[in-house]
Formats: C-alpha cells, sequence, structure tokens
C-alpha cells in the first residue's frame, strides 16, 4: 500500500508542478486547490480514509512548496537535530 501511495503522490505532484503558472508567484490558497483538485480526479475510485487523504494533501505540498520529506520533522517542536 505504501507504494501505491508514493506512486499517487508522485502523480498528484508531477500533475500540479506541470500546470502552475511560473510567469507568476502562486499562493498557498491556490497551491491547496490545485492538490485538491488533482488528489479528487486521482481518487475518486480508490478506498482512503480521510486521515490518509490529508496526509498526502501536505506530503505533496511539503514536497513542492517546503523541505518535502524533512518538513515535519522541523515543525516538531522536540526535535532539536535533523
Amino acid at each position: 500500500m505504501e507504494h501505491n501511495v508514493d506512486s499517487v503522490r508522485a502523480q498528484i505532484k508531477a500533475e500540479v508542478v506541470g500546470g502552475l503558472d511560473f510567469s507568476r508567484e502562486i499562493n498557498d490558497e491556490e497551491l491547496f486547490e490545485l492538490i485538491d483538485s488533482n488528489m479528487t480526479r486521482l481518487l475518486k475510485n480508490k478506498a482512503m480514509s480521510v486521515s490518509d487523504k490529508k496526509s498526502l494533501r501536505m506530503n505533496v505540498y511539503h514536497s513542492i512548496r517546503k523541505l518535502d520529506v524533512l518538513q515535519s520533522l522541523i515543525d516538531d517542536p522536540s526535535i532539536t537535530d535533523v
């Protein structure tokens, strides 16, 4: 299942990045809308819990806007060294 989630995440990211207009700055709300629309289309026939969808959404966002898999570690105040 994890491999499947990784491939869906990669596909959503590729489609979102491919649809971005790099001639202007995109805000976080617009980016989330693009992620959400791609997730809805790609996951419409797949069973996935709400928490898994939220996690996937944030993972795609972090992989585009932030530091990908390291972002959750950086955001955790209990971790002092990454």
